[in-house]
C-alpha cells in the first residue's frame, strides 16, 4: 500500500502503523499483512487517521467533522496518510518503547552539507567540470566498478588514507596555494556520484558509509533534508541502496509540517529520545537541544559562493583531513551520548529509564568543551537587533565557559572583533586574545580551537571552507541553507 514516491521501504512502517489497527482472522497466520487481517474492534469515533479518504481502523469515509479535528500528515509513508494526535501521540511511545527495548536511540540526519554537497551541472564552469570527469574516471578505474556501484573504503583502507592525508596535508601547508592548479586531487576515494536525473553532482563526506553503518549499531536512523521529494529519494538511495539503513524515514521538504523548518513532530519518536545531526541551527527552531551541529561540508565552488566563504574543497583540490568529521568527531560524540544515557540502566530493565534525556546527556558533553576557561566578550553592540553580545555569551556558557564582565586575574580569553580597552588589556596581561569566530569554531568542532587561527588583527587566520554555521545569526544564515538545499533546487 506504499506510495509510489517512497521506494525506501516506507511501507515498513505503514505497515507497522495498521498493524495496531487490525486483528488476525481466525486461521491466518501470525506474519499475515494487514489485508488479510479483520478490523479492530476497537471504537470509532475517534478515528486514529485516514488514508485515502477512508478510516485506517473501520474503513469509515472521513467527514467534514474529522477535517476539523487536529492532524498530522506523514506523507513521507504514504502521499494521503495523516493521523489524529492521540495516534500520534500513541506512535511516539511505542516507538520509543521498542527502541529504548533494544537500547537503541533515534539520530535524525541532515543530508546537504551534512552527510553531502550536491551542485547542479549548471552552477559548474569548465575546468571545475573537467576536474569532476577526470576523478569520476579515475574512481572508476581504481574501483573496477562501472557507474556509481563503488563502496567507500574500509576501516583499514581508511587509516592508511588518513596518514597519506595527512602528510599531504603538511605539504600542502608548506608549499602554500602556488601552483595548486597542477597538483592530483587528493579527495576521499570512492565518494564522488552523479545523478543524470537531477542534473546534480553529488560528494559524499569522508567516512559517510563506514559513518552510517557505525551509527546503526545503536541508532535507528532518519533523513530529514530540506530539499525535494526526488531529491531526497535519489541520496537515500545512494548512501542506503537496500534502504536497511533508513527504513523508509526519509523526509523531504514537502513532508514538514512548517514551510522552512523542521520539527520532530513527524518522525515519530519520543523527544527525550531523539538527537539531531545538521549543519543549520536555526532550521530546528522546537529542538536545538536535539541537535549536534557539524560543520558545512562544502565541496562545491557554487555552494562556498552561497555561503559567501572560503575556497571549496574542490578548489582546494583535497578533502576533509583525517578519517572526516563524521568519524573523527560526530561519531565519538553520538557514541558517548548514547553511552550516558543508559549508564546503570541494566539489561531488561530500558524501559525503566524514564528519566533519561538525550538532551541532557548531549548538553553535558557540550559543557567539556570550554570548562576551565574565563571569557571576556567586548566590542559588540548590547542593543543591537542581532544581539550578537548575548548570542556569544549564552554559546560560551553552554560549552562550559565563564563569562566575565570586567578584566580581572581569571580571565583566560577576550573576544572581541576589535581593538578596545579590553582588547588592548588582553595584549598587555598575555591573554588569549580572540575574534568571535574561535567561538564558533569551538562549538561547531565540539573541541577548544586553536587560538593562534583567530588571533584579532594578525591575519594568521587559515582560510577554511567551513562558513560561520548561523550559530550568532541564523536569519539570513537559514535563508542561504534552504536554498542550497537539494543541489540548489530548495525552498
Amino acid at each position: 500500500m506504499g506510495d509510489s514516491h517512497a521506494p525506501h521501504g516506507s511501507d515498513d512502517g505503514l505497515e507497522a502503523l495498521l498493524e495496531a489497527e487490525w486483528t488476525e482472522v481466525p486461521g491466518a497466520s501470525a506474519g499475515a499483512p494487514p489485508s488479510k487481517r479483520a478490523r479492530s474492534s476497537a471504537t470509532c469515533p475517534p478515528h486514529p487517521g485516514f488514508m485515502n479518504g477512508m478510516c485506517i481502523r473501520c474503513g469509515a469515509l472521513k467527514q467534514e467533522q474529522d477535517s476539523e479535528e487536529r492532524s498530522l500528515a506523514l506523507r513521507y509513508m504514504h502521499a494521503s496518510l495523516e493521523v489524529s494526535a492521540a495516534e500520534a501521540e500513541r506512535l511516539r511511545a511505542e516507538t520509543s518503547a521498542a527502541l529504548l527495548t533494544a537500547r537503541r536511540l533515534l539520530l535524525v540526519v541532515d543530508l546537504d552539507h551534512t552527510l553531502v554537497n550536491s551542485a547542479q551541472y549548471a552552477e559548474l564552469n569548465q575546468e571545475e567540470g573537467r576536474l569532476l570527469e577526470g576523478t569520476m574516471e579515475r574512481q572508476r578505474r581504481e574501483s573496477g566498478a562501472e557507474g556509481d556501484g563503488a563502496k567507500e573504503e574500509g576501516p583499514e583502507e581508511k587509516g592508511e588514507e588518513k596518514e597519506e592525508q595527512e602528510e599531504q596535508g603538511e605539504e600542502e601547508e608548506e608549499q602554500g596555494e602556488k601552483g595548486e592548479e597542477d597538483e592530483e586531487p587528493a579527495f576521499a576515494p570512492n565518494t564522488l556520484r552523479v545523478l543524470p536525473d537531477l542534473l546534480l553532482w553529488t560528494k559524499l563526506r569522508p567516512g559517510l558509509l563506514r559513518f552510517l553503518q557505525e551509527a546503526a549499531e545503536i541508532f535507528d536512523l532518519a533523513v530529514y533534508t530540506m530539499g525535494d521529494r526526488r531529491y531526497a529519494d535519489a541520496i537515500a538511495g545512494i548512501i542506503d541502496p537496500d534502504g536497511r539503513l533508513f527504513c523508509g524515514r526519509v523526509v523531504s521538504a514537502a513532508d514538514s509540517t512548517a514551510r522552512g523548518a523542521k520539527d520532530l513532530d513527524v518522525v515519530l519518536g519520543l523527544e527525550r529520545c531523539v538527537l539531531i545531526l545538521d549543519d543549520t541551527v536555526g532550521v530546528w527552531p522546537r529542538h536545538a537541544p536535539n541537535l549536534l551541529v557539524v560543520p558545512r561540508y562544502i565541496f562545491f565552488p557554487s555552494c562556498a559562493r552561497k555561503f559567501q566563504t572560503g575556497k571549496s574543497w574542490l578548489e582546494r583540490r583535497r578533502d576533509e583531513p583525517g578519517e572526516g568529521f563524521l568519524l573523527d568527531t560526530a561519531l565519538p560524540i553520538l557514541k558517548k551520548v548514547h553511552a550516558m544515557f543508559f549508564a546503570g540502566v541494566e539489561r531488561g530493565q530500558e524501559t525503566a529509564a524514564v528519566d533519561r534525556d538525550v538532551r541532557q546527556c548531549l548538553a553535558v558533553v557540550r559543557r567539556r568543551v570550554l570548562a576551565g576557561c574565563v571569557v571576556l566578550v567586548s566590542g559588540l553592540d548590547l542593543r543591537g537587533p542581532r544581539k550578537a553580545y548575548v548570542a556569544l555569551t549564552k554559546l560560551a556558557k553552554e560549552m562550559g565557559a565563564e563569562v566575565a564582565s570586567e578584566p580581572g586575574d581569571g580571565v583566560t580569553h577576550v573576544i572581541s572583533p576589535r581593538h578596545t580597552h579590553k582588547a588592548q588589556w588582553a595584549v598587555k596581561m598575555g591573554r588569549h586574545l580572540v575574534t568571535p569566530g574561535w567561538l564558533e569554531a569551538c562549538a561547531l568542532g565540539w573541541t577548544r580551537a586553536d587560538e593562534s587561527r583567530f588571533l584579532l588583527g594578525s591575519g594568521a587566520r587559515e582560510e577554511t571552507a567551513e562558513p560561520p554555521a548561523g550559530l550568532v545569526d541564523q536569519t539570513e544564515d537559514v535563508k542561504r541553507a534552504l536554498q542550497a538545499a537539494g543541489g540548489g533546487g530548495g525552498q
